[in-house]
């Protein structure tokens, strides 16, 4: 593999990690509201 084709793919391995991250997020901050649901 040569460097600029490794560059070229950078963008969509950031697009992954980034929404990888927001769908994790987007779970623990869903399991958080619906403790806090069953607490109230």
């Amino acid at each position: 593999m040569h460097r600029k084709s490794f560059k070229e793919q950078e963008p969509a391995i950031f697009s992954i990690i980034g929404f990888a991250v927001a769908y994790i997020a987007a779970l623990i901050i869903n399991r958080i509201i619906k403790t806090r649901k069953t607490h109230h």
